[in-house]
């Protein structure tokens, strides 16, 4: 019990029992046994308690299954989830430009030095782009060198 073994225990009775007399030992023990009884009823109230506002709430959380999450938390969510699939469209929308863009300045340039040749061959040639035929500053340089 308190580390009082019973040679001891026989020593403490038997020292109440000089002090206190034979007529006083029955009364003492019942005033002994009713402490003893609040003592285990006061003990078990307060067992109770705890397991009803300490333990038990925590034992339901725990074994508690998801549950839905608040309006702040889903408006949250819903947040995050917009701003990640506005951000990815961006992202996607900029690909495509930026690819768009080189395309075009690929066919600007191919057709600016298909342009580019092409005059410098009629030029070179006196005949137009378009006509077969010769043109007329070509024609009339021919004539004024005859």
């Amino acid at each position: 019990m308190f580390g009082i073994g019973g040679f001891e225990l026989f020593i403490i009775l038997i020292f109440i029992f000089v002090i206190f007399g034979p007529d006083k030992l029955p009364e003492i023990i019942k005033y002994c046994g009713l402490f003893i009884k609040k003592f285990r009823n006061a003990k078990a109230e307060v067992d109770k308690v705890v397991n009803d506002e300490v333990v038990q709430p925590i034992m339901k959380e725990a074994n508690k299954p998801d549950e839905k999450p608040t309006k702040k938390e889903v408006t949250a969510k819903q947040v995050n989830k917009q701003n990640d699939a506005a951000a990815k469209a961006k992202a996607s929308a900029k690909e495509k430009a930026s690819a768009k863009s080189e395309a075009g300045s690929n066919k600007q340039t191919s057709a600016k030095s298909e342009a580019g040749s092409n005059k410098q061959t009629s030029v070179k040639s006196g005949t137009d782009s378009n006509n077969t035929k010769p043109s007329k500053s070509s024609t009339s340089s021919k004539k004024e060198g005859k």
